[in-house]
């Protein structure tokens, strides 16, 4: 259900969704769709959920 409206937001079918979400979770060695976002934290130290935009004005950066 998720990759349907993930893949119509992004304008791609719910098939190519779930195999984007299959290869992320191989890729960062976790069982779940939801443990996606913290071993792309733990490996990066970024917050997915902060865009990236927001990551370049922040003051640390800087």
């Amino acid at each position: 259900m998720l990759e349907r409206r993930g893949g119509a937001v992004l304008g791609i079918s719910s098939r190519t969704a779930k195999a984007h979400s299959d290869a992320l979770r191989v890729k960062l060695g976790v069982a779940r769709r939801r443990q996606i976002p913290a071993a792309f934290r733990l490996l990066t130290g970024e917050d997915p959920y902060v865009p990236a935009l927001v990551r370049l004005r922040s003051p640390r950066s800087r």
